[in-house]
């Protein structure tokens, strides 16, 4: 098992709880009902970290904005895409993944993330299914001064190959902002997962990022 815990910034002095404090609450922020309403701009943006949302080359598409999910389809009957909100319902809490890699009480970050989750994204590879076209998921912050928290936990069953896409953004003009991300990768006996992640963060984004990996 690996577990990261990198910041991404190293010349802010205040403490965490401080930063909890400073930004708004994703939830809070009224945001977009529909990718259409994205501008050019900021398909352009999303462009530049990864996500193509034209693109028929993928298998399936993630995106959410602040705290709200606007697509999510998959094309491939052999790779499951949910938000993990459906997921933690669908598969009655997710109980043999859900914090078991990171632990939920290891700082004040990822107790905001258990206590106060935005959503995520659940990306789940089926046995022996080869997905030959990658998925893309994308964690978009569009407003200022705003605090981003979701958890993410992909699954690559036995003998699955699955390649993710990754792009984590800011809106062009946005310089404030806080994320806060949980990451769970489970890749089961004889599975390959790539994964590839891109960051395009605003000038004064602070990124709390904490990753778990299981490989059987």
């Amino acid at each position: 098992m690996n577990y990261s815990e990198n910041h991404y910034d190293t010349k802010d002095l205040r403490s965490d709880e401080d930063l909890l404090e400073t930004f708004t609450p994703a939830s809070e922020v009224e945001g977009p009902k529909d990718v259409g309403e994205f501008k050019e701009e900021e398909l352009e943006r999303l462009k530049q970290t990864g996500i193509d949302l034209t693109n028929p080359d993928r298998t399936g598409t993630f995106v959410q904005t602040n705290s709200s999910v606007l697509k999510c389809d998959c094309e491939s009957q052999g790779v499951e895409l949910l938000p993990i909100t459906e997921a933690f319902k669908k598969y009655n809490g997710l109980k043999d993944y859900w914090w078991k890699l990171v632990p939920a009480e290891k700082d004040a970050f990822t107790r905001e993330a258990d206590q106060k989750l935005d959503n995520g994204y659940f990306i789940r590879a089926f046995p022996g299914e080869k997905v030959i076209y990658p998925l893309q998921t994308c964690l978009y912050m569009r407003n200022e001064n705003v605090a981003q928290r979701v958890h993410n936990i992909v699954i690559a069953e036995e003998g699955s190959e699955l390649h993710i896409i990754t792009g984590c953004s800011t809106h062009p003009h946005l310089k404030s902002g806080l994320h806060i991300g949980i990451s769970e990768f489970y890749v089961k006996k004889g599975a390959k997962l790539t994964f590839t992640m891109v960051h395009n963060w605003g000038e004064n984004v602070y990124v709390r990022p904490r990753t778990g990996i299981m490989v059987e």
